[in-house]
Parts: C-alpha cells; structure tokens; sequence
C-alpha cells in the first residue's frame, strides 16, 4: 500500500529553520516505521539523519515522535497507526536537534550520571558471590528493563518547565540501586534526592509511564523513593540536609565533602536592590543563593546597546556609544553564580544585584580551590563547570546579538 510520510527536516549548517520534507513509498502492514524510514534513505534521500542501532527494541537509539506520541520506530508497524496510511515523523522533544531526527543526548546522560548509576557495595572480607535477596531482586526488577531510549524524560512536562529536574529517567536508576539490597550507600542516595530537582520534581502525572516502551511502571518507583524518604524522616534517620545538597552543582560530591564546603561558607543576607558584586576581575567568592532572585548584569563600556524595549527584542536595537546594561540572567534558588575570568575584562562588566530579598552562601573560591587540590581532577571539574555555566548562561542569550552584529559588538570571547 502508498504511504505518505511527512519527516522534520533540519541541518544547521544549510537550513535557517527546520521544515517538513514529504515523501511517498510503498509499504506493506507488517512493516516496522524503522523499515520505512531505512527506505527511503535508500532508495530517495540518503541526506536524511535518523539514530538506530539493533532495530530490536533494545539499543533504545530510535525514539522518536510518530504522529504526536513518542515511541520506537523499531517497535511499531505501520498498521499500529490509524491515520490513513500518513505518518509525521519528528525528532524527541526537549533535547536540541543535532539534524533531522537526531537529537543531542547529552545532557539526558549528565543526568543520568549524577545519580552514581552502579552499584557500592561494601568493602567485604570474603571472596564468595554477593548473593541477592530473591525478594529483593523481584521488586527492583521492573527497572531493570530500562533500555535508556529518553522517551519518558522527553515526555514529562517538568523536564520542559524545569531543566534542573533529574528526570524520570535518571531518578528511576536510581531507584534500582536505592532499593538493591547490596548497596551500602543507600541514605546517601536518598539525601542526594530529597531536593525539588530531585524525587520531588516528580508531580506524579504518569507521562513517563504511558510512553516507556518497554512497559515500566516508572511512576510507581519514583513513588517508592518518596515513601523511603518519608519513612526516614518518620523514624529521625534522615540526615540533616546540607545547604548546598539542592544545588544541582554539586550534584557528583559526596555528602562529607559537602559539609566540608559548608563549613567554609557564609550566610548573607540582603535586601531588593543590593548590589553583591561588581567586578571588572574575576569573582573571589562562590556564591549559591538559598532564597530570593538575583539578576545578573551585564554592562558594556563602548559599543552598546541603546534601547528601552525587552531583551529578547533587542535584536532590532542600534549600536551607540554610551554605557549601557542589560539583564542576561536570573538567577533561581538552588543556583550558583559569580563572576570568571572566561569574559575577561575592558569593555563589559557584569554587576549581582538583588531583584528581592535574598539569602546566599558565599564561600571564598581559594578556599574551595585548595579543598579540591587534593583531588586535582574533582578540583579541576568544579572550578572549570563554575565558569563554564556562567559563560553558558550569557552565550544563550546572547547569540543572536553575535549572529547579527558578530566582531562589531566584541562579545565573541563570552
């Protein structure tokens, strides 16, 4: 029979936008749409881009959204649609479109990671098999199925409303190890967790589990690490929260060396309208803020900006040469911030002020750089990632404004 297909098309190195591409092939009903779309790369257009591996349901590399619902290309056939024979092929939502059908998973495994996805067991004396419980195993077996295809983090509202949430995921890997009878850090874990980016994040609306191709309940398990933690908390074995355990930061540093950190800092409090620093040099202190808003600032000494409208449509704005500022970003609760030496210094500055009353940790960046010394590699990621999120934060706002006026704005370097 003729179907029609109508596929996202997208390369950034040829297209200013993404668009559909129609395409017309022969199929029979017992095809998979992974076959379909093997060929028309084949047979009409071998530019197309698309991710597979095993076309078995396993690999978990083909997800995608066919006709408004996320699923395995390998994994349905073409009579599982009643739409008249005409499918809308379109990469996973959330993550950023590498081409066509392929979307960037980066930061789907960032995650991912951050939930220490293996096992730590304890030092043990004798050399015979770590044997398991068989209860133990029965209830942690659902999640063991997870193929790690994305689908339902792509699918879950909170991750679109909330880049820091884990995810579902993450947060179910999680649960496989929180509930393996042979892990020794278990209340570690659920401390690591017990954070509106973490378990919380979960509003338990059941997207992930509807979209998960392989079945899982992944609602219920999220909800079993809720239970864990409450029963913790009822029984007064739940550690005192850190200060610093919301901040998805320092989401890879073991809880002893959180305290540690802690310790070195200092609360502050101040009102809407302080300043807390305004530095042509870089930051000499880390800053996390507990509570309140703070807007960061950028200001340009020579060629700037000159308008009274919104930034996001500055774009339209004209070159003067006047002192002028611009809110780049917003900072939220559970964030840090501060100022590095990746911008640099002369023409543009950047000032922390305070949108309303706030609280905020400050912790002397020598002191954190010398308490990571010890580990050169752990210092060198967190030092480096400081920078790199606040040189991330402005690059997305401002790339439009180097697209259009490149080298005569001089913010390449940011």
């Amino acid at each position: 029979m003729r179907c029609n297909f109508s596929i996202y098309r997208f390369d950034p190195n040829i297209d200013k936008k993404p668009r559909y591409q129609e395409y017309k092939i022969d199929a029979e009903p017992t095809d998979k749409i992974l076959d379909c779309l093997n060929k028309i790369r084949w047979e009409q257009d071998p530019t197309l881009a698309y991710r597979y591996s095993c076309a078995h349901g396993i690999c978990g590399s083909d997800a995608l959204m066919i006709n408004g619902r996320i699923e395995l290309a390998c994994q349905k056939l073409v009579r599982d649609f009643k739409t008249g024979h005409n499918f809308v092929i379109e990469p996973l939502p959330l993550f950023d479109v590498v081409k066509d059908l392929i979307v960037d998973l980066e930061p789907f495994f960032e995650k991912y990671r951050q939930v220490q996805p293996y096992l730590i067991a304890a030092k043990r004396k004798s050399d015979k098999e770590f044997i398991q419980r068989a209860e133990n195993q029965e209830f942690i077996e659902p999640a063991l199925r997870c193929i790690l295809c994305a689908s339902c983090t792509a699918a879950c509202p909170i991750n679109r409303a909330r880049p820091d949430y884990l995810g579902p995921a993450a947060l179910l890997r999680a649960f496989r190890y929180i509930f393996d009878s042979r892990d020794s850090i278990t209340d570690k874990r659920l401390e690591k967790l017990d954070i509106e980016d973490g378990i919380w994040g979960c509003k338990t609306m059941w997207w992930c589990t509807e979209v998960c191709p392989k079945e899982i309940p992944i609602t219920k398990c999220l909800g079993q690490i809720k239970r864990a933690i409450k029963q913790k908390e009822k029984e007064g074995t739940m550690p005192e929260k850190n200060l610093l355990a919301g901040f998805s930061f320092f989401s890879d540093v073991d809880s002893d060396t959180l305290d540690a950190i802690s310790q070195k800092g200092e609360i502050l409090e101040f009102n809407a309208g302080d300043v807390i620093f305004h530095y042509e040099e870089p930051s000499t202190h880390f800053y996390g803020l507990l509570e309140g808003e703070v807007d960061l600032v950028l200001v340009f000494k020579d060629k700037v900006l000159k308008t009274d409208i919104e930034y996001e449509e500055a774009i339209q704005a004209t070159m003067v040469d006047e002192e002028k500022e611009i809110i780049v970003d917003t900072v939220a609760p559970g964030q840090v911030f501060g100022w590095s030496s990746v911008v640099g210094t002369g023409k543009r500055t950047v000032t922390a002020e305070c949108a309303e009353a706030s609280r905020i940790i400050s912790i002397p960046a020598a002191e954190l750089k010398a308490m990571f010394d010890k580990d050169h590699t752990l210092g060198y990621i967190v030092m480096k990632r400081l920078s790199d999120i606040i040189a991330r934060r402005l690059r997305n706002r401002t790339d439009k404004l180097i697209e259009t006026w490149g080298e005569a704005f001089d913010i390449g370097s940011i």
